[in-house]
């Protein structure tokens, strides 16, 4: 077998790169090149800006000179480039090559080596997760929520009938190389659900066959519908539904569908992507440092996760949660699922490993991210209460987008304090509106946002309501058809 040749490497952004590139690559011998003022510590609160000032000790520059292949910092590179005789081979250890060029000696030959800089799929899904997040944050009015938590406010109002996602819009990308009406705009949603049907609106709807109805309305004549073949909900939730339910009758002959499945799935996987980026890269710190006008880039940038380093847990993996299985292993995730009942690989071709909540400890204990979009029955009522977090075995971040009654106020706080996780996204919660004197408002690791990780858009109803009404009239299977029983 032929020997692998040295490859040395000079990195002080990066301190701990040789042993990384020696577990990654152990039939090389890395060898890191070290001198006083250039490879210390990475300082967690040194600047950039401060490190590219760096020189090159002579030491260092002598020692250059002897190698072959070399893995380097640009500035570093930059200082030395026209004086590497036996130089084959550089990388670079980030993609911006202005440090390097900085450096150009124009009456001079340019290198004769390749130089090849940090770039491709890496930074392609870095810059993905980020242009999401971006995205999303702006066009759905989750900036507009964190300075509401900062107020202690709940604010669940019209205008979240005119979010903006991504699947509606025309995405512009400049530089395609490797990396590239309802209820009153000012009523709130708890408001609207308190309307009550009048008499000659129920009179009506008695004489209905196909109806596309609000929850709320349903719920007040369901029983009282002798006409009634199909109906079709506007939004996700039934509990307000479910709170009609007379349990001394049968339960009504008609299906019900609810408005779920793909559009929704979509929606909620772009609000599960925003805030693993914005918790993760530590974009809702820099949010707050915009607000003081400071500029913070320091060492900690490069502790920073990214979703393909990670095992992402989604509890309750049907219709949406599949949509949100299958976006985060478009980004690389390592997914895995939990749900209430079995499910084949065909049924869930995105997740590596599937549990049902029996085995919820084990689930738990894999995950560096969990994403809750289990709904609200018996079975997952409480389901992470009683210090069940405690399984965790890799201090997650806590997301729920599902409903609140999975874990008391009081069961998240426990976690963060015991360091169970790392930080929780939460978007509902029991009861809402969130009352002001939860302690989640004030925690420096809780991130709100009012019940709007999905919502409802009238485009998206019609298009469900069109292959759903089609499939009834055809007799086909009826997508998001609820289930008494079953409380979902």
């Amino acid at each position: 077998m032929a020997k692998h040749p040295q490859i040395f490497v000079l990195s002080q952004a990066f301190p701990d790169l040789t042993d990384y590139l020696s577990k990654e690559m152990p039939d090389v011998d890395f060898v890191k090149i070290t001198s006083p003022g250039v490879q210390g510590e990475c300082h967690e609160t040194q600047s950039f800006g401060e490190l590219l000032k760096t020189k090159l000790t002579s030491e260092v520059l002598e020692k250059l000179k002897t190698v072959e292949f070399v893995v380097i910092d640009a500035h570093f590179l930059g200082q030395a480039m026209y004086d590497l005789p036996n130089l084959k081979w550089a990388h670079l250890t980030w993609a911006g090559v202005e440090k390097l060029f900085t450096f150009i000696d124009h009456a001079k030959e340019p290198p004769k080596f390749p130089i090849c800089r940090y770039s491709g799929k890496h930074f392609g899904q870095q810059m993905s997760e980020y242009a999401v997040w971006a995205v999303v944050g702006f066009e759905r009015g989750l900036f507009r929520a964190a300075e509401h938590q900062k107020q202690g406010i709940w604010v669940r109002d019209g205008r979240m009938h005119r979010q903006q996602f991504i699947r509606r819009m025309t995405c512009g990308i400049m530089g395609v190389g490797m990396i590239g009406s309802h209820g009153h705009e000012t009523q709130s949603f708890g408001e609207l659900l308190k309307t009550k049907l009048t008499s000659e609106v129920l009179e009506k709807l008695k004489t209905v066959e196909f109806v596309v109805i609000d929850a709320h309305f349903l719920g007040q004549a369901m029983y009282d519908l002798p006409n009634l073949k199909w109906a079709h909900l506007t939004w996700a939730g039934v509990e307000k539904l479910f709170t009609f339910i007379d349990h001394a009758k049968e339960p009504p002959k008609f299906p019900i569908c609810r408005y779920s499945g793909k559009h929704f799935g979509q929606q909620m996987s772009e609000y599960a992507v925003w805030a693993v980026v914005g918790f993760e890269r530590g974009l809702f710190r820099a949010a707050e440092h915009q607000k003081q006008g400071i500029w913070v880039r320091d060492g900690r940038m490069h502790r920073q996760q990214f979703i393909r380093r990670m095992t992402c847990g989604i509890m309750g993996v049907g219709m949406i949660g599949s949509h949100v299985a299958q976006t985060f292993k478009t980004f690389g995730g390592d997914v895995i699922g939990l749900g209430l009942h079995e499910k084949t690989k065909e049924d869930i071709p995105f997740l590596r490993k599937y549990w049902t909540v029996d085995k919820l400890d084990e689930f738990l204990a894999e995950c560096d991210v969990i994403i809750s979009i289990l709904p609200a029955t018996q079975l997952t009522i409480g389901l992470l209460n009683n210090s069940r977090l405690e399984a965790c075995k890799k201090q997650p971040l806590f997301i729920n987008i599902g409903r609140g009654n999975l874990i008391a106020d009081a069961e998240i706080i426990r976690a963060l304090d015991n360091g169970w996780i790392r930080g929780a996204v939460l978007d509902v919660f029991m009861p809402e509106p969130l009352p002001e004197s939860s302690p989640l408002w004030r925690h420096e690791n809780v991130h709100i946002t009012p019940h709007v990780a999905g919502v409802s858009k009238e485009e998206d109803i019609v298009e469900q309501v069109s292959e759903s009404f089609s499939s009834m009239l055809g007799g086909g299977k009826l997508e998001g058809l609820i289930d008494f029983t079953e409380g979902y």
